[in-house]
Order: structure tokens, then C-alpha cells, then sequence
């Protein structure tokens, strides 16, 4: 089972015992009580004279439990870790079935997230359970910590199958042994007395004595030393990996231990090692699962390994024959792809790889990869790491942190080989593409391609407008085999060079090549997938006043960049989209490539607004540092829940239409000076407060500008205006005229 959550009702008693010696015939009124998923309900003369606790199962909550915390016991009650007996008794309602576990739960002290550990079990039919049933199980010797470090409760689990079910349960009970003597001595399994053993990490094991509650395991190189291994073994254990050295004699020792003492007489062996290489054995035994939690595939240097996603116990998948080839000071990516991704443990994922060759994987060859489905994380060979093959081991399990020895309850185990070779000073790379003399290349985003070397880190690129003159870009460092040239010139000659680098150096001699872009931008395609409805039936800006006529186009794209529209830098123009076979989520964005660079920038849009099937409108200023000449507008109408949705470039799957259109900005310098050709004038000029319009009986409105294009005022139609707030200065006075045209006139404040 999984760790769970388990909602608490407790109180603290007082009073001590020699071990756990506990019933309880009233779980729900317990004050150790506590529960998983379902709130319980008391039920009175369950089975005979206890009461007991009634719990459901129902389409949502396929898992129950309860249990009685043993730390939380009204007579508080000593752990002594001996073997306990436990059971409890139940009842079935209900045509529900799957099994019901009798469990020993386990947390860090004062957790709430439990363990669920099973003792015994038993299959649940559809047929009612009427009568009370015992389950029954013992909970092994040294299972149960006695350090205080761990909080244990003894109660059931539920994992339902099919259909719903009711349990009522009672006489939750918990006997354990007492120990009146030390513990007898163990026997090594592995090693032998005797024994010669591959080296690397070997798996110390021994048989289990009655009354321990741990083991004291001491190994050295000498009689009776511990230079090599000295620590206690808990938690019912009777394993431990130790590292072990080619070539060595060592010398080993058990002694089992209990609260009364340590064991005495204890024989300690001897054993050799050859100079084999050998890797500890790591397992997922409990591993059945065929759905969640499994290695679906493993991306690192030159391996892209796709592996089996079926049950595979015992959790482990030897792939030694598949090898990534690295090198030293080299940084890898990882990528290894989980099927069904717990994100609620979360699923965790290390990696290890034996850079010294001793068949141990230590913390520093460990990297830890995030908690993703996709579990990621950059893996750099250090410069110490011995040549050749060597083992890499991943290791993914549920909630704890995975372990690269030994077993992980839930996840997978794959082991690989990486062979380790040195670093050398890369060599010169070929530049792919553009081809070397390319012309007519793409000026608006031109992406550089190149032969990747095994012995790069990066590559220095460089740009420039003339050879070895490198202006554009100077020795920005790519850490792939490609890169984005954005914003070139128009009909321009560049010369391109890439040279390879790694930590010992830069590759010599690499010559450049270069291409000459194209004499006008090649924009981005925009498409529709679906073209037969919403569409623009006339597009209405500055000049442009454009229908379309067209009810079903391919790609709903229409070319209108003959038609041109002339503006003026830092005027407004009213834009007015009218729409047909409309719909009420009909939207519109703009996009005007305003430095001309054919690229579609965020700064460059313009958002609509409108509602229902009416036209969309909006107001568009044409910035007073917008670059002169022709340039590219694009208008794109989408049915859409948001505007937002709408993009510049490429394919739109709802209904919709795209215009592009070629717009003339006009200079403001030029546009004032043809503008005071105009009948209507301003006077006096230059003047000191008054200024005053010649005829205003066609203004709508009136606007005044710096010369930088900043609006400073905005005035209603009037033969005379009072700009005495003004400073001293060159003004420009726009008129907006009442048929949607403007009029610029220039005015000197003194």
C-alpha cells in the first residue's frame, strides 16, 4: 500500500506498561482512534459486548481504514520491539468486494501520513459477512523501532474492487512478546566464513533471532575491527550493503540486541575479496502494477531508450548492453519519461553512475531529477572519472526518496552502461544550413544549423556584414547546433563563422562562410482550418476602404497587399472592420510591423472591439518613430472566447479570415509642410497665447502635439484656442475632420 492520510481523533492518557498488551471494544469512542477517508459511526453491541465502528465504501472513497495509535493509548503502553499478535473482529454489509488488510501503519513521530504495512489479509466476496470474524497476524520481532522516532497504529484497510460495502469492526487487540533474556547470536547468510566475494557493494545477510530487536554489524580489515562498517541495523532488517575493496581479507561480526542487553559469544568470520567488479541487486519486489508508476523511456547522451510499460517484478530492468557514450567535464541532459506519475507522492527519480569503477554508488555520484512525469535534470562527468565502461543506475519510486541499493516498495529499478572517455579540444564544425552562397535567405528569422562535435560544450557564433568583421553577433555561445538570426538587414551580405568550445578550448582554423538575405521580407503564413462562415466583408483604415466579397477562400487567407493605406507618423487613424455571416464571438486583432524588420511583435498589435455581429472598431496611432516606407499590416478575425487566442502567425482551427495589406508611412516632417498647403490655416504663427483657425465648420476635433509626437492637449472645435499653459516651442495642431480625415498644421508658441 501507499502512504495515506489518515484524520485524527486523539488524547493523551497516562500510566505505563512492560509492552503493548492493549483491546479495544470501543474504537469509535477510543481516544486513540483514528480513521482514513470515511468518517465512521458507533455502532453499540457489535459482537456481544463491544461496541464497534462502522465504516463505508462509495463510489468516490474505494479505500477505507481505522486504526488505534498505540503512542495515544488512554495507559500509555512501552514499545519494547518484540514480536506482537494482533486482530480485530469484523462484519460485511453491502454486495461490495476486494480485500481487507489487517495492517500495521507507521509514520515519523508526530505525522500524519502513514505507512501501510500488511499483516495478514483476506479476500471479501459480495456475500454479507453476518456473524463477527476474526483476522489475525504477528507483527515480527525489531519490526516495531523502539527508538521514539517512529509512531505505530495496528487496524484495517479496505481496498474495494467492485460495488460498495460496510464494515463494522471491533476488538481491535495487540499483544506483544516480553523479553526476559538477551538475544541468541545470528548466522551470516553472506558472506561465509571463508568465502572469497566479487568486490564492490556486497550484501551482508543473516538469519533472524528470536527476541532482537537489532543487530550491531562491525567490519574491518583487521581482528575484531570496524575501520570498514559499525552501525546498528533496526526495523526488522537483516541485510546491509557494505563496500567492499578488490583484493582484501576482512573480518565481520553480528550481535543481536534487545531492551534487556546484547548477545553474548558472538563468533566473528573472515572473508576475501577478488578483483571482480560487482553491483548491488536493486528490486521493486511488491512491483505488479501495470498502470502507474513504470519507466516508460530513458533520454541521456546517445541513448534514447524505449522501455516495456507491463508489470515487470521485481521492478528491475537490466539494459548493461545499452551504452551512452560521454566524456569528461561535459554536462548531459536526462530525461526519463514515468507512465502513470503519482504527483501526490511524488513519484522520485535518481540517478547514479559509478565514476570511480569501485561497484559502489555513492552520494556524490548521485543526481536527483525533478518530480515530473517527464523527470528531468543535467548530469556533468566530472574530470576525475575513470576511462571505460562503468554501471549507471536509475532508480524511481513512490513518496520516499529511491535508494540505489536494496528494495524501493513501489517504482522501477533500470541499469545501463556509460563508457567515460577524456575531453579533447573539439574540432571545426560544417555549417549546414543556409548553404554557404545562399541567396534570397530569409532576413526576418534565419536559423544557423551545424554538425554537432561530441567534444563541444558550446559553440561560439559570429555574425557580420563583412568578413572577419564580426558586428552582428560576436562570440555569443549556442549550447545546441543551431541558432536564431532575427532582424537581419534586406538584401545584405553576412558572413557566418561557428567554432566549437569545451573547457580546454576553442577549435582552430574554422572558416566562415556566407549568404545574402532577400530584397523584400518574407512574412509568416496565417491560415484558418475552417473557412466557410465568419468572415470580413471590408476593411476601413486611413485610406483604405476595402471589400471583400469572397465566402469561402483556401486557407481563409486573402492577399490584399496590392491595396496600399498611407499614414503619418505619430497620427490616429479610426479603423472599422465589417463583419459577415457573423457571430457574436467574433474578434479582431492588428498587427502593423511598424520598424519594419518582418516580424510581427507583441508591441505592434492592436486589439478591436465591437459586439454581436456589428463592425469591430478601434483606433490605431502610428508611433512618431515608426520607420518610413512600406511595410506590412495584417488583420485577422476569429471567432474566439478570447481575444488573446488570436496570433500573428500560423494556423487559427476556428472559423475566421485573414487580410494582409501594404501600409506607405509618410515622414511627419513631410506631412506638416504639404499640410500648410491646405485652405485652412492658423494664425497668428508664431503666437504667444491665441492661436486661431482659419475654418473649423468641418472639425470634429482638435488635437496638439509636441514634435516628438506626445499628445498634449485634446480641444473641442473653436475659431480660437488659449495654449497659454503651453511652454515655448514647435507645436503641431491636428485637425480631425467630421468625414474621418486630418489636417496637420505647424504652430510656433513663443
Amino acid at each position: 500500500m501507499k502512504k495515506l492520510l489518515l484524520l485524527c481523533f486523539l488524547a493523551i492518557g497516562i500510566g505505563m506498561s512492560a509492552q503493548y498488551n492493549y483491546t479495544s471494544t470501543d474504537p469509535f469512542n477510543d481516544p486513540a482512534r483514528i480513521f482514513f477517508a470515511a468518517t465512521p459511526s458507533n455502532v453499540t453491541g457489535a459482537c456481544g459486548t463491544s461496541n464497534g465502528i462502522s465504516q463505508a465504501t462509495t463510489a468516490l472513497t474505494t479505500q477505507i481504514g481505522v486504526a488505534i495509535q498505540l503512542d495515544k493509548l488512554a495507559v500509555p503502553q512501552t514499545n519494547n520491539g518484540q514480536a506482537a499478535t494482533i486482530s480485530l473482529n469484523f462484519k460485511k454489509s453491502g454486495t461490495g468486494s476486494g480485500t481487507l488488510y489487517l495492517v500495521l501503519f507507521d509514520a515519523p513521530h508526530g505525522d500524519t501520513t502513514w505507512n501501510i504495512n500488511t499483516i495478514a489479509q483476506v479476500a471479501i466476496t459480495s456475500a454479507t459477512v453476518t456473524t463477527c470474524t476474526s483476522l489475525t497476524g504477528t507483527i515480527p520481532a525489531g519490526i516495531m523501532k523502539t527508538d521514539g522516532a517512529t509512531d505505530y497504529a495496528y487496524g484495517y484497510f479496505y481496498a474495494a474492487t467492485s460495488g460498495n460495502a460496510t464494515f463494522t469492526t471491533t476488538d481491535y487487540k495487540i499483544v506483544q512478546d516480553v523479553a526476559t533474556d538477551v538475544p541468541l547470536c545470528s548466522t551470516f547468510i553472506s558472506p561465509l566464513d571463508g568465502s572469497t566475494l566479487n568486490y564492490g557493494a556486497h550484501n551482508f545477510k543473516w538469519n533472524a533471532t528470536p527476541k532482537a530487536v537489532g543487530y550491531q554489524l562491525s567490519v574491518g580489515t583487521t581482528p575484531g575491527g570496524n575501520d570498514v562498517f559499525n552501525n546498528t541495523i533496526v526495523g526488522g532488517l537483516t541485510n546491509q550493503y557494505v563496500p567492499l575493496s578488490p583484493n582484501k581479507t576482512y573480518y565481520a561480526k553480528l550481535v543481536p540486541y534487545n531492551l534487556v542487553g546484547n548477545a553474548t559469544g558472538c563468533q566473528e568470520i573472515s572473508f576475501s575479496t577478488n578483483n571482480v567488479l560487482g553491483y548491488c541487486d536493486a528490486t521493486s519486489p511488491t512491483y505488479t502494477n501495470t498502470t502507474y508508476e513504470i519507466i516508460s523511456s530513458v533520454v541521456f547522451a546517445d541513448v534514447n531508450n524505449v522501455t516495456p510499460t507491463v508489470a515487470n517484478t521485481p521492478g528491475y530492468l537490466d539494459y548493461t548492453s545499452v551504452t551512452a557514450h560521454v566524456k569528461k567535464q561535459l554536462t548531459y541532459p536526462i530525461t526519463v519519461n514515468i507512465k502513470g506519475f503519482d504527483s501526490a507522492g511524488p513519484d522520485k527519480t535518481s540517478v547514479w553512475i559509478d565514476y570511480n569503477h569501485d561497484g559502489i554508488f555513492a552520494d556524490n555520484e548521485k543526481t536527483v531529477l525533478s518530480n515530473a512525469a517527464a523527470a528531468t535534470g543535467n548530469i556533468t562527468i566530472p574530470a576525475s572519472a575513470l576511462n571505460g565502461p562503468t554501471r549507471m543506475r536509475i532508480s524511481m519510486t513512490y513518496s520516499a526518496d529511491p535508494v540505489s541499493c536494496g528494495n524501493n516498495a513501489y517504482g522501477q529499478v533500470q541499469d545501463y552502461t556509460v563508457d567515460i572517455q577524456d575531453l579533447v579540444l573539439p574540432s571545426c564544425t560544417a555549417i549546414t544550413s543556409p548553404a554557404d552562397g545562399a541567396t534570397n535567405v530569409t532576413a526576418a528569422s534565419t536559423i544557423l544549423n551545424w554538425i554537432k562535435d561530441d567534444n563541444a560544450s558550446g559553440y561560439k557564433v559570429y555574425v557580420g556584414t563583412a568578413s572577419n568583421n564580426y558586428n552582428v553577433v560576436n562570440g555569443t555561445i549556442a549550447t545546441t547546433n543551431s541558432f536564431n538570426l532575427n532582424g537581419l538587414a534586406l538584401n545584405t551580405t553576412y558572413f557566418v563563422k561557428v567554432v566549437p568550445t569545451n573547457p580546454i578550448g576553442d577549435a582552430t582554423g574554422c572558416s566562415e562562410i556566407s549568404f545574402t538575405t532577400g530584397a523584400n521580407w518574407t512574412y509568416c503564413a496565417a491560415t484558418h482550418s475552417t473557412v466557410n462562415a465568419d468572415r470580413m466583408s471590408n476593411v476601413t483604415f486611413a485610406d483604405i476602404n476595402n471589400p471583400s466579397t469572397v465566402t469561402t477562400i483556401p486557407n481563409g487567407y486573402e492577399d490584399f497587399t496590392a491595396v496600399v493605406g498611407n499614414v503619418t507618423q505619430g497620427q490616429s487613424y479610426p479603423m472599422t472592420i465589417t463583419l459577415a455571416s457573423a457571430n457574436t464571438n467574433d474578434k479582431v486583432s492588428v498587427w502593423i510591423d511598424l520598424n519594419n524588420n518582418g516580424v510581427f511583435d507583441a508591441s505592434e498589435r492592436f486589439d478591436l472591439t465591437g459586439s454581436g455581429t456589428g463592425p469591430r472598431t478601434g483606433t490605431i496611432a502610428i508611433p512618431a518613430d515608426a520607420t518610413i516606407g512600406n511595410t506590412r499590416m495584417r488583420v485577422r478575425m476569429s471567432r474566439q472566447n478570447s481575444i488573446a487566442s488570436i496570433v500573428a502567425c500560423g494556423n487559427i482551427s476556428a472559423q475566421g479570415r485573414t487580410h494582409d495589406y501594404t501600409l506607405n508611412i509618410i515622414d511627419k516632417t513631410l506631412a506638416v509642410s504639404n499640410a500648410n498647403k491646405d485652405a485652412v490655416s492658423v494664425y497668428p504663427n508664431p503666437f504667444t497665447d491665441i492661436l486661431r483657425i482659419s475654418d473649423v465648420k468641418n472639425v470634429k476635433s482638435i488635437t496638439i502635439s509636441d514634435v516628438s509626437g506626445r499628445q498634449v492637449k485634446t480641444l473641442a472645435p473653436a475659431a480660437e484656442l488659449n495654449l497659454s499653459s503651453l511652454n515655448a516651442g514647435l507645436y503641431l495642431v491636428t485637425l480631425h475632420m467630421n468625414d474621418g480625415s486630418v489636417k496637420t498644421v505647424k504652430a510656433i508658441k513663443q
